[in-house]
């Protein structure tokens, strides 16, 4: 009996785990760009201003860790997230600053925050998304 208990709470709380998982979000695109080919996903890519944008930190908090948005990128993309923080607490190291600076000049050259792009797994922009308000439904229903 006490077998039993126990399978079936492993199993309630193992399904509990799964779907309230946090979201994964890499910081190199070469990660992405690997998770996305062998899953056969496309790459979500947002250029953040994580301390300093108030439309990126609004952004996050509408969207980003809603339920709504989790449930529905799970298995639709990888993500990838492209910050540029000002403050000295979260300063970066010179090379992931540098490294971040190669991607932006890239994708986004015209240095717009925020800035969501979709690309293909080999890094070709397939959309830009833009978030004005409304939550997660209202930048969900922006998606082709």
């Amino acid at each position: 009996m006490k077998a039993v208990l126990f399978s079936l709470l492993f199993l309630i709380t193992s399904f509990s785990a799964q779907s309230t998982k946090e979201l994964s979000w890499h910081t190199e695109l070469e990660t992405a760009q690997a998770e996305a080919s062998s899953n056969q996903r496309s790459i979500l890519m947002v250029f953040s201003g994580s301390d300093w944008c108030k439309p990126c930190i609004r952004l996050k908090q509408e969207v980003f860790e809603t339920k709504e948005f989790k449930d529905y990128a799970r298995d639709r993309w990888s993500l990838l997230k492209v910050d540029f923080p000002r403050s000295r607490k979260n300063k970066l190291p010179k090379e992931i600053k540098a490294y971040r600076n190669s991607l932006a000049e890239k994708y986004n050259p015209k240095g717009y925050f925020p800035l969501l792009l979709i690309l293909d797994e080999k890094g070709n922009i397939k959309q830009e998304l833009s978030y004005k308000g409304g939550g997660p439904s209202s930048f969900l229903s922006n998606l082709d």
